[in-house]
């Protein structure tokens, strides 16, 4: 493992605070207009094995540098400012990018019967490998933010026994390592916590408008807290008894991604508001991957300009390119 706790990574005095580089990773204004990125993006519908499906948009580069997997962060989408901003920018280098929901996110929420959460990750792991498959170019790489960078450690975690043969490096930008502890941040925050429960009521009536006969969130929505609602929503509709149980099903812990085939890079801040980023060091040492640590840049922020690409697009691509 290479561990780098302060790189060269300096914002600006006016975008240090991790509350600005937080909030400017969602924040509109960053994917206004259109760009050649979305201009040639085509939808595509991913298999997740057992009849389920999930979304994708495919923008496919005729430089042909590669093709690179964009999954973003719990209740985004594949619109996500963040997502959108990184995947214009990967395209402006050569890259074909193909953004993909999680399920039961952006415009899949009608797709399935079943109501999905973090820890279906066989379904996302199929829908990623499916993916691959689709890619136009190589090689392929997974890009994963908060939720995604989850999702994408757990990918590198399977696949030391079912490897995706397509692809062949791996980046979680803010990854989520111990979901409980996200849980208990997101409520302590008041403003956080407002922002993720009114996208959280809006997938949940979302949903049972979709199968109004198979759902009622109305004691998920009652719920004053994220960790309030994800309980009462394991006993209603999961296998799970409590979220205790829930959130550690999805953790990323000691040892998971030793012996992993391809490089992986996590890029985590001291500063995030809502994932600890000293948690990335909770993660076994080993040659294929790379932690770096920086002391600003929020969560899913670091931001180096208010408009220009940020410390990890500048980073992604050093390393798509050695």
């Amino acid at each position: 493992m290479y561990q780098h706790p302060e790189p060269d990574y300096v914002p600006p005095r006016f975008l240090r605070p991790a509350f600005v580089q937080t909030v400017l990773a969602g924040l509109p204004l960053r994917k206004r207009g259109t760009s050649a990125m979305e201009e040639v993006a085509q939808p595509l519908v991913l298999d997740c094995g057992d009849g389920i499906r999930t979304t994708a948009m495919l923008s496919e580069n005729p430089q042909g540098r590669g093709t690179v997997l964009v999954v973003h962060g719990w209740l985004g989408h594949v619109d996500s400012t963040y997502v959108v901003s990184s995947s214009r920018f990967l395209f402006e280098q050569g890259f074909s990018v193909m953004r993909i929901n999680l399920l039961d996110h952006g415009d899949t929420l009608h797709l399935n019967e079943s109501f999905f959460h973090a820890a279906h990750f066989i379904e996302v792991f199929n829908a990623i490998a499916h993916a691959a498959r689709l890619a136009p170019h190589g090689p392929v790489s997974l890009m994963g933010f908060s939720l995604g960078g989850n999702f994408a450690l757990r990918v590198a975690r399977h696949l030391k026994d079912h490897p995706i043969s397509e692809l062949s490096r791996i980046f979680a930008i803010s990854p989520v390592i111990n979901p409980g502890v996200v849980g208990k941040k997101i409520d302590a925050d008041p403003l956080i916590r407002r922002y993720f429960r009114r996208k959280l009521h809006r997938t949940f009536r979302t949903k049972e408008a979709a199968f109004p006969d198979l759902y009622d969130v109305a004691p998920m929505v009652a719920q004053p807290t994220i960790t309030g609602a994800t309980e009462v929503f394991m006993q209603r509709y999961s296998k799970y008894p409590d979220a205790a149980t829930y959130f550690a099903d999805y953790a990323v812990g000691l040892g998971d991604l030793v012996g992993c085939p391809v490089p992986v890079t996590a890029i985590g801040s001291v500063d995030d508001p809502i994932v600890p980023g000293e948690e990335l060091g909770t993660l076994v040492k080993d040659q294929n991957l790379e932690i770096i640590m920086t002391n600003h840049g929020g969560h899913n922020g670091f931001f180096q300009t208010l408009m220009g690409p940020t410390y990890y697009d500048d980073l992604v691509l050093r390393r798509l390119t050695v």
